[in-house]
């Protein structure tokens, strides 16, 4: 990923995003020696749960990103608490169900499976949020597409592919509105 982000940035590309939760683990590891802004997934997952008063969380995804602490560090370090992680049954029961439906294309069908998956995971729902660290699930909410946090069966759901998607075209749209790219935006001192 690294030297694909240097290609394109000496290409002229002003941001750069990677379109998949499981590099993000070594994501600073990519970014030694690039320059322009790449917007990461877990930043803006993050930022949604913060800017939407979310306290706790609970993070799903596939075994590495469950294992991997990824998403929690980044959203404790907004001050989003993840005191409920699944163990390794719960773990190989995600796999399960992302082999069954989600990898599939059957995410429709994998729905109640997940719903009853996060209902026994997350006992007080109305507490934490679930955060669905893999971009397969949102197949399981047809209806939410469109949406990065979102209610269903009294759950909350922050959706990391839909969050992700927006923080990149927010980038693009701030190009069109202030006429600067991403990076000259940010050597001027403003925030993204």
């Amino acid at each position: 990923f690294r030297d694909a982000l240097i290609r394109l940035e000496n290409a002229g590309c002003d941001v750069a995003a990677i379109a998949s939760v499981t590099p993000h683990g070594r994501f600073s590891e990519f970014l030694t020696g690039v320059t322009m802004p790449v917007i990461s997934i877990l930043d803006t997952t993050a930022a949604v749960a913060r800017d939407h008063a979310i306290a706790s969380a609970i993070v799903l995804g596939t075994p590495a990103t469950m294992l991997g602490g990824w998403f929690e560090e980044t959203l404790e370090g907004v001050g989003v608490a993840c005191t409920i992680r699944a163990n390794v049954a719960e773990i190989d029961e995600m796999q399960m169900l992302l082999d069954a439906y989600f990898y599939v294309g059957r995410g429709e069908e994998g729905r109640d499976a997940l719903l009853a998956f996060c209902k026994r995971i997350n006992p007080n729902p109305t507490q934490s949020a679930i955060i669905l660290a893999c971009t397969d699930f949102s197949a399981a909410f047809p209806e939410c597409a469109t949406g990065t946090v979102f209610s269903v069966a009294g759950m909350t759901f922050i959706d990391t592919g839909s969050a992700h998607v927006q923080s990149i075209l927010d980038q693009a749209m701030l190009e069109k509105i202030t006429n600067e790219s991403p990076k000259e935006h940010l050597r001027n001192g403003r925030q993204r």
